[in-house]
């Protein structure tokens, strides 16, 4: 009897952490711009706040933060080369990533050094840029030449 209930507060114990730290969000969209457009759409028949509000930019990651070795970086700095949507003046700017899975933000190692993509980005409480980890968020670009 004692081991049955030292297994069951176990587990109980076990679940409680893990649903505490869990990332939980329902996705939205199948791809990139599905995502954007439902995103866009929540927060114009008012589901969402329009804080939530999207600012959609085209820009080249260009550095992570420094962090010592075997350590995830927290943030990626990126040089903004259009706006397609919402206001940003600076030319860099830095987008915090998950490192630890609690933030529902993908990892700022998903994004490769000198790679343009399209971001869908929004600002939380501190003005810190973040992608959202609930849906696709992100699309790297592709270089067209010319035939």
């Amino acid at each position: 009897m004692k081991a049955l209930i030292k297994i069951t507060v176990t587990t109980l114990v076990l679940f409680t952490v893990n649903s505490a730290t869990a990332c939980i969000c329902a996705k939205l969209g199948e791809d990139y711009f599905d995502t954007v457009n439902q995103h866009n759409n929540k927060i114009k028949t008012g589901q969402w706040p329009a804080s939530d509000a999207l600012t959609i930019i085209t820009g080249r990651v260009m550095q992570y933060s420094e962090v010592p070795k075997h350590v995830i970086p927290s943030s990626m700095q990126v040089k903004v080369s259009h706006v397609v949507q919402g206001k940003v003046t600076e030319k860099l700017i830095w987008i915090d990533g998950d490192t630890d899975g609690l933030q529902c933000r993908p990892p700022v190692i998903n994004f490769k050094l000198n790679s343009t993509y399209i971001f869908a980005v929004q600002q939380d409480q501190k003005k810190n840029y973040f992608i959202s980890g609930c849906g696709y968020y992100s699309q790297e670009t592709m270089k067209l030449s010319s035939i």
